[in-house]
Order: C-alpha cells, then structure tokens, then sequence
C-alpha cells in the first residue's frame, strides 16, 4: 500500500507539473507583464532582498559565478563581442558621458594605480614599445604635424620655462653609453657634411665671428641677445643635409631652442625683423 500510495503521488506530482507548464504556456504573455508590473511596484523590496542575499551567499555566489564563466568562457567573448560590435556608437557614447561626468575620480583612481604599480607599469610599457615601436613612431609623426601649431607654441614655452632642467638631464644623458654613442655619432655626420659642403676650407672662424657680429650677436629667428651663460650657436640657414654651403652667407647666429625647433627644415619660416636686421 505505501509503495502504491508513492507511486501515485509521484504521477500525481508530474501530471501537476505537466498541467503547471501548459497554463504557463497558455498565458506566458499576461504573467510575464504581471511579473513586470510586480517588479516595478517592489523594486525596493527586492533590491533589498537581493542586497541581502548577495552579502549572506557571497562566497557561493562568486563560486557559481567563476564556475559557469570558466564552462562558457567561448560562448561568453562571442557575445560581447557581437554586443560591443552592435552597440559600438552608443557604448562609445555611455563611456564618454561617464568619463566625462568622473573625470577627477578617473584621475585619482589612475594616479593612485600607477604609483603603486610603477615597476609593473614600466615594464609593461618597455615590452610594448620594443613590439610596437615603428607603430608609436608613426603614430607620433602623424599626431605631431595634424597639431604642429598647437605643440611648437606648448615645447617653446616649457624649454623657456624649465632651460636648467632640461640642460642637466641632456648632460646626464650624454654621459650615458648610448649618448656618448649617439653625439660621436653625429658628430661623425656632421663633419663629413661640412668636408662635402661647398665653402669648407674657406670659412674660417673669423668669418664665422663676423657674421655674428653683423647680427648683433642676437639670434636671427627670435632676437635673443647673447649672454655668458646663454651662448648663441652657429646655423646653416639651409642646412647641410639639404645641400646647403658653408659659405659665410649661409651662417647666422642662433640660439639653442630656436636651432631645436629648426633642425634641418627647409625652407624654414621666419618672423624676419626679430632678430633686428
């Protein structure tokens, strides 16, 4: 009798089940919008119970979690990547009002990462550069000349502002092997363009004192006015990489920012008149 008794029950319960699935079927619709309408009007109940149920059941939570991610790893980074692929404009939109709307938590937040994580960080980025180091030359090519006319005003500027800074770290890194290297090396360069150029063996040091003179002993781009401690250098205005003499009529005075920022551009711009002639 308890054997049969059981055996009823358990058909029972299945019918029951099988009766429970079809009325859900039937009016699947009409109980999804009571559920919704029951969400909405308990949101802070269950937000609380949720809450709750979070903080007691962390532990297994995070288990369940770790576990099902770890059995659907490929299935989970399809689906983001389709999503992020379909909703590109508005993620992209979503990321920057936030950034936007915490931007000083951001930067704390970052400030905070990288100065305890500086050895991390800098070999991170030592390895990336060494991968990827003709992609962030280019990059930065492209980047200087789209913004030429904002960044020239920005480095004149922190040269002027920061001139004993960058003079003892350029003496420190000449001391350097690769330093040491790379000014015999354009030395080298450099005298044997002079051997090459048309006006070597004619142009002595007195002419190049001349022309100095002539100029005021101020530099032709911006006028500064040589001193002791700011000595002006000698620029060939067409340089000698692009075929230009060293004749006296190509030396003019300059001083060290403005020679930084010419470099072997030519033709090169000048604001003539600044310089007083």
């Amino acid at each position: 009798m308890d054997n049969r008794a059981s055996e009823e029950t358990d058909q029972q319960r299945e019918r029951r089940a099988e009766r429970c699935k079809a009325y859900y079927e039937r009016n699947k619709a009409a109980i999804l919008a009571q559920r919704k309408v029951s969400r909405a009007a308990n949101a802070g109940i269950i937000a609380i119970q949720r809450k709750s149920y979070r903080a007691a059941n962390r532990q297994q939570i995070s288990e369940s979690n770790r576990s099902y991610k770890e059995q659907h790893r490929m299935e989970l980074l399809e689906g983001n990547r389709v999503y992020r692929c379909v909703h590109s404009e508005q993620l992209a939109e979503a990321k920057h009002a936030y950034n936007v709307a915490h931007k000083e938590d951001n930067a704390r937040c970052n400030r905070t990462w990288r100065e305890s994580h500086k050895a991390e960080k800098s070999s991170y980025e030592r390895a990336y550069r060494g991968v990827h180091l003709e992609e962030l030359l280019e990059r930065n090519r492209l980047y200087h000349r789209e913004h030429r006319d904002e960044i020239l005003p920005k480095c004149h500027a922190y040269r002027e502002a920061n001139r004993n800074i960058i003079a003892e770290r350029q003496r420190v890194w000449r001391a350097t092997s690769r330093g040491i290297e790379v000014v015999r090396e354009h030395g080298h360069a450099r005298r044997a363009r002079e051997h090459q150029a048309t006006g070597y063996g004619y142009t002595t040091s007195a002419l190049i004192e001349a022309r100095h003179e002539v100029w005021g002993h101020r530099c032709y781009i911006c006028g500064k006015q040589e001193t002791k401690e700011d000595r002006l250098q000698t620029d060939h205005v067409k340089p000698l990489i692009k075929g230009g003499p060293h004749f006296p009529c190509n030396l003019r005075p300059i001083c060290p920012s403005c020679n930084a920022s010419k470099r072997d551009k030519w033709p090169y711009a000048l604001a003539y008149g600044k310089g007083g002639k």
